[in-house]
């Protein structure tokens, strides 16, 4: 059976969908710091959150052979222990059942997934206070003899089948974010990230940040069933192809030209244009937020009717287009934005007359939006 079906076959550990607020936060954000950093080293990759384990990653988003388990924990204060790692909890419900230690939920993915496993990861901003090696990862293995005996020691009484050679696979990983501005720092990341892909730009990272934010919360909190590997990826992945869809998205916004570049075929009434023009200093300021689906909406449909334009070879002149444009979709653009700003939807119909490819051709609609 291949790991694909596999991983949709396999019963999951623990209910995802469940992870503190407070956590979740930070997950996601290391889990993003993942993302830049896989995409100047992989060339293929799906990171999905929180399906049998905090966050998986794959080899391959079409037919993966490997996988990758990510426990991600924070600490306000002190470090882990070799006791924080292997301590089982007695259940509430019967005080005679032990729960799984740290050590043990990781090493079971690697019985679920014995030919597949790649490695089993323990992220934690807090240090492990039986690691004196430096560096950002460090195998278990590599400790020093006395505790590498004492974490394989608790290992088998939780797994009495465990091998001495299995702790090659676990490894600690230290995350480089800070817990009290995890943000900030992530957000310079993001700014030497687009930098090196695209150039020195003038563009709010934030608003990148907020939407690949947006994108890992909208998987980590996806409940229903997953039936299919194509299920997995659409609902809770994210791919090197999608990663590099939202850099597209950056790179176009970099591409609409200033204001001044036409506004002078746009023969509008003084005040028109003049409100006109400040409806797209904040739409084109704000075109990358994900979190307005009505927005998304119109802008799919301004997308349509400028394609039928560009088909038709339309000799209409700027304004007389835009008017056009702004007819033919102000019905879905009053049922989507909330409220109502007919200066607006000129602007955002600008906005994409703008936005050309190399081609000279109007850039087409994603034909999978997120969900």
């Amino acid at each position: 059976m291949s790991l694909a079906e596999r991983l949709v076959q396999e019963p999951q550990r623990e209910n995802s969908g469940e992870t503190a607020a407070e956590r979740f936060d930070y997950q996601a954000l290391w889990g993003i710091a993942l993302l830049l950093k896989l995409h100047y080293t992989r060339a293929d990759y799906a990171l999905a959150f929180e399906f049998h384990d905090d966050l998986i990653l794959l080899d391959c988003e079409s037919e993966p052979t490997k996988i990758q388990f990510f426990q991600v924990k924070t600490k306000g204060r002190g470090g882990w222990s070799v006791l924080d790692l292997t301590r089982r909890k007695v259940s509430q419900a019967d005080k005679q059942t032990l729960s799984a230690s740290i050590l043990g939920k990781m090493y079971n993915n690697y019985l679920v997934f014995p030919d597949h496993t790649e490695s089993l990861n323990f992220v934690s901003n807090a240090d492990c206070t039986f690691i004196s090696q430096e560096g950002e990862e460090v195998c278990l293995k590599d400790c020093s003899e006395a505790d590498v005996l004492k974490l394989f020691e608790k290992l088998q009484v939780e797994y009495p089948g465990a091998k001495h050679s299995d702790l090659a696979l676990i490894k600690f990983i230290k995350a480089r974010l800070d817990l009290n501005d995890s943000t900030g720092h992530l957000a310079g990341k993001v700014v030497q990230f687009i930098e090196e892909h695209i150039g020195d730009i003038n563009y709010r990272p934030g608003h990148f940040l907020r939407l690949i934010a947006t994108e890992c919360r909208a998987r980590s909190k996806y409940t229903l069933p997953i039936r299919s590997f194509s299920d997995l990826i659409r609902h809770k992945a994210i791919t090197r192809r999608q990663f590099e869809s939202w850099i597209d998205t950056v790179r176009e916004q970099h591409c609409v030209p200033d204001w001044s570049k036409f506004q002078a075929d746009l023969r509008l009434p003084a005040i028109e244009k003049r409100k006109v023009h400040a409806e797209w200093e904040k739409y084109r300021a704000a075109a990358l937020d994900p979190s307005n689906a009505g927005i998304g909406v119109i802008r799919g449909r301004i997308r349509e009717e400028i394609d039928k334009h560009d088909q038709a070879d339309t000799d209409l002149e700027l304004a007389p287009l835009l008017h056009q444009i702004c007819e033919d979709i102000q019905d879905v653009a009053t049922e989507h934005m909330t409220p109502f700003n007919l200066h607006k939807l000129k602007a955002m119909i600008l906005y994409e007359l703008q936005v050309l490819d190399s081609t000279r051709k109007i850039q087409t609609v994603d034909s999978q939006p997120a969900e």
